[in-house]
């Protein structure tokens, strides 16, 4: 996502079969695997 002229990296699920989630937007990570922030607001620390 892309916030003025800073981009940070957001996930959203859409649909996940049989399980209940929150239906939100949260900060991710790569870092040879995906870490997600779940607590993080998006463009929070900016």
């Amino acid at each position: 996502m892309k916030h003025g002229n800073v981009r940070e990296n957001a996930l959203e699920v859409l649909k996940l079969t049989g399980a209940s989630h929150q239906k939100k937007i949260v900060a991710y990570q790569l870092t040879g695997h995906i870490v997600v922030y779940p607590d993080q607001e998006v463009f929070s620390e900016m």
